[in-house]
């Protein structure tokens, strides 16, 4: 009898100091070597401008990148070759001034934006990943400048090559732990310093979708920074709304899906004087949809 007790009490111990662990999942980047990983990014941005005498002028851009990640080994790892495969981009101010873009369609790959965004699908750079799926280096953007104007310059490149690897907290985590993350955001000709972005991410649970197993991660963010030109602030920025979701095949090592809504507002400094009937104020939306379309064989 005192050996059974012993041997249940033995069993409580083990099931006390293992329950803290139980559902832990790992969460970190996995590069297949010999794999080609084909994700689509989303974007759809919203501003209205009230200008004195007029009234709102509302403005709009949508685009669309198709991006290929081509994997083969490495010494430390894996390395990864970037492309953009396709880019489409249309954009309106006051619902009267429209441009389109699509690399894809030769009626649409050329005008004001052509020379701009066609180097973006005529270039690749490399990413190089440790074998834990940590982020080591980006080569091949030192002399590349893309179109600045779109938000799609060298930084932005290298945040987009970073930002998954940046979110993930890369070790165990149970249903309910939360970790931070932080980021900056290049801003591009608009500032001298680019915006830090503070995240705070939730594992809110892992659920089998398309008989797949995935880890729902929830996000949420602040960004409140003076943008400044030669050293003085010209401009205020503040987001008054980040939300995000990520959807993490914990097999496969990718997100599949990634979500983020950013509200936020540019305003003059204060004290700044500002003209009769203006605002001072410019609120803006983004949302942004990442998915992975497919994982393809290298041949």
């Amino acid at each position: 009898m005192m050996r059974i007790l012993k041997r249940a009490a033995g069993l409580v111990v083990v099931a006390i100091f293992t329950a803290g662990t139980a559902g832990a999942v790992e969460l970190r980047l996995k590069w297949e070597p010999g794999k080609r990983y084909v994700f689509e990014h989303t974007t759809t941005s919203a501003a209205t401008m009230v200008v004195p005498g007029q009234g709102e002028m509302k403005s709009s851009t949508d685009m669309v990148q198709e991006l290929r990640h081509e994997v083969s080994e490495h010494e430390k790892g894996a390395k990864v070759t970037n492309e953009i495969t396709r880019i489409r981009m249309k954009t309106a101010v006051g619902g009267m001034q429209v441009m389109e873009y699509d690399s894809a369609d030769p009626a649409k790959s050329g005008g004001p934006m052509g020379p701009m965004l066609k180097p973006l699908t005529e270039m690749e750079f490399v990413s190089i990943y440790s074998r834990a799926g940590r982020l080591l280096e980006i080569k091949g953007l030192e002399d590349f400048q893309g179109a600045r104007q779109f938000g799609l310059g060298k930084e932005q490149l290298e945040l987009m090559a970073k930002q998954t690897a940046l979110l993930l907290p890369e070790k165990e985590v149970n249903p309910g732990d939360t970790w931070e993350a932080e980021m900056e955001l290049p801003l591009g000709p608009l500032s001298e310093d680019p915006a830090v972005l503070k995240m705070r991410l939730k594992l809110a649970g892992v659920k089998e979708k398309g008989g797949r197993k995935v880890a729902e991660v929830s996000m949420t963010g602040d960004l409140d920074m003076n943008i400044k030109q030669k050293g003085e602030a010209v401009l205020s920025l503040k987001a008054t709304r980040i939300e995000g979701a990520m959807d993490f095949d914990l097999e496969l090592g990718q997100p599949v899906r990634t979500e983020t809504t950013l509200d936020f507002e540019v305003r003059l400094p204060a004290g700044m004087n500002k003209q009769e009937g203006a605002p001072g104020k410019l609120p803006m939306k983004t949302f942004s949809v990442s998915r992975l379309k497919a994982v393809e064989d290298v041949k």
